[in-house]
């Protein structure tokens, strides 16, 4: 009986555990992120992760919650270490 009681309590514990990854996983999840009001940009197909990934002139593609947007960059700028933008 004791054993059947540990391996119930051992089970209910790694339930918790795979539903607590499955929902840290989802939060992950990029159409998760977008519909909580962030956006994604691409350029050339590629996920841009910095400023200087991009040029002026170029086209580049926003999807945010319910559709994307295609857009041309005028102008970029990039953040230094005490927070002000410099045209890049």
């Amino acid at each position: 009986m004791r054993l059947k009681n540990a391996l119930a309590e051992k089970m209910a514990a790694l339930k918790m555990q795979l539903h607590a990854a499955e929902r840290t996983l989802c939060s992950m999840n990029p159409q998760e992120v977008i519909a909580r009001g962030y956006a994604a940009v691409y350029a050339d197909g590629y996920a841009v992760k910095a400023a200087e990934q991009i040029h002026s002139g170029q086209t580049i593609e926003i999807r945010m919650h319910g559709g994307c947007v295609q857009a041309m960059v005028l102008s970029v700028q990039e953040e230094n270490k005490n927070g002000k933008e410099t045209e890049l």
